[in-house]
């Protein structure tokens, strides 16, 4: 396959880079996806132009193509135009420059306009392997759609997709609103703080869930999502919980006792000392004292 200036004038994100991953050209798409004009980006190395997240795997990416004649592909995220990420599956392939007969590895985005899911699979990866679960939004749709994870979180939630008024009616009353904020105010860059919901399960009650969402474009031209993890915390709550009762009971008893060995030194009498062995000695120490109280 020769490289040409057809390469650089599709319509999706299209560039030519040396073997060592220099930018050796661009088509306005790409630039216009990464943010800065064409001019800005000759000569540069392709993996500093993505941020750090992302720069391990379009080092890769290059890396692959420039040592083996097979084409490579990754799921990159694009800044975007509005500063929506635009999640793009990249393929990378070598190419021979007919001018001077150098080889040159074409990077370029595929349309996955028909194969959405295609740019899912790293993020279901990734959640399953964080023990999250993973769901996607969609505003003008009005619903979710559970997209799998860890297994354990995805079991909570029947039915691969549901109407957004069912799910809120699952979530506590007292958690509703921030549910709501949660998907209102999704950031874009970042993800937003993990936010606690009660959720009501069909089979098992009530389960103390953690989530937190971003935007996220899927696709050159594609739609925007809301994309959440969620995190099952209801066996750590309950032991959290039980530990601080355990805590608090301890707590209590130091207190009994020294406020039952106060008393004990401040008897000013026999009927006073017989008093306080009788009426705090059992609760002092767990009902087993007031027979010793007495012998």
């Amino acid at each position: 396959m020769d490289a040409s200036n057809e390469l650089l004038q599709r319509a999706c994100p299209s560039a030519l880079l040396t073997l060592n991953g220099a930018m050796r050209g661009l088509n306005d798409a790409m630039a216009t996806a990464l943010g800065r004009p064409a001019e800005q980006y000759l000569g540069r190395d392709f993996g500093d132009l993505w941020p750090a997240s992302q720069r391990m795997s379009a080092e890769s990416l290059v890396g692959h193509a420039a040592k083996t004649s097979t084409a490579a592909m990754r799921v990159l995220e694009f800044p975007g135009e509005n500063g929506v990420p635009v999640a793009c599956l990249i393929e990378a392939r070598q190419v021979k420059d007919p001018a001077g007969g150098e080889q040159l590895v074409w990077v370029h985005a595929l349309d996955s306009g028909n194969d959405l899911r295609s740019l899912l699979i790293p993020f279901r990866l990734a959640t399953e392997a964080a023990d999250l679960g993973l769901w996607m939004y969609a505003p003008h749709q009005d619903q979710l759609e559970w997209l799998g994870g860890a297994p354990v979180v995805a079991a909570l939630f029947p039915g691969s997709t549901a109407p957004l008024s069912r799910v809120i009616s699952a979530v506590h009353r007292d958690d509703r609103e921030a549910f709501r904020q949660l998907l209102s105010s999704a950031p874009i860059l970042q993800q937003s703080p993990w936010v606690r919901l009660r959720y009501l399960t069909q089979h098992d009650g009530w389960h103390q869930l953690a989530a937190r969402t971003r935007r996220l474009q899927l696709g050159y031209g594609g739609p925007e999502r809301i994309f959440g993890v969620v995190r099952d915390d209801t066996k750590q709550e309950k032991r959290k919980q039980k530990a601080q009762a355990v805590l608090a009971a301890e707590r209590q008893r130091a207190k009994d006792i020294a406020d039952f060995s106060s008393a004990l030194i401040t008897a000013a009498s026999e009927q006073e000392l017989q008093q306080v062995v009788l009426t705090r000695l059992a609760a002092t120490f767990g009902a087993c004292g007031a027979l010793l109280g007495r012998v």
